[in-house]
């Protein structure tokens, strides 16, 4: 996996209106959503495309980890609006960040800013 930051998300979702069940590009299309930006500067709108774009991901090919660890990042990082990200990481889920390479920490981290989340935690030190 590349750590190209700047996909197009015109043509992964003319890509994807082609290939609807191509996982990888589920996966590129919801980080490419979120752009760059804390998930909680998001409209709604914007979070559920992510999402639904990353849980596509994650349905379609069950060993893509990182699309998982990158929805339930989304999810974690938008509630800090609320005051209500999770605390820290259960062993379960430490081991579903574990599971990711470092490379892909990376891009995760890179494409969605949310430091001070532990999902974001979990994956800087990867």
């Amino acid at each position: 996996m590349s750590l190209d930051t700047t996909w197009d998300t015109t043509a992964l979702q003319q890509h994807l209106a082609a290939h609807p069940r191509d996982a990888r590009a589920h996966y590129q299309l919801g980080l490419a959503t979120i752009g760059g930006i804390h998930p909680s500067e998001h409209h709604a709108a914007v979070l559920d495309t992510a999402l639904r774009h990353l849980h596509t991901a994650a349905t379609l090919e069950p060993a893509l980890h990182c699309a998982e660890v990158a929805a339930l990042l989304v999810q974690d990082a938008a509630l800090v609006r609320w005051h209500r990200q999770c605390p820290a990481l259960d062993h379960l889920e430490q081991r579903l960040a574990d599971r990711l390479s470092p490379a892909e920490a990376r891009e995760i981290t890179a494409l969605v800013p949310a430091p001070g989340t532990a999902w974001w935690e979990a994956l800087a030190v990867r």
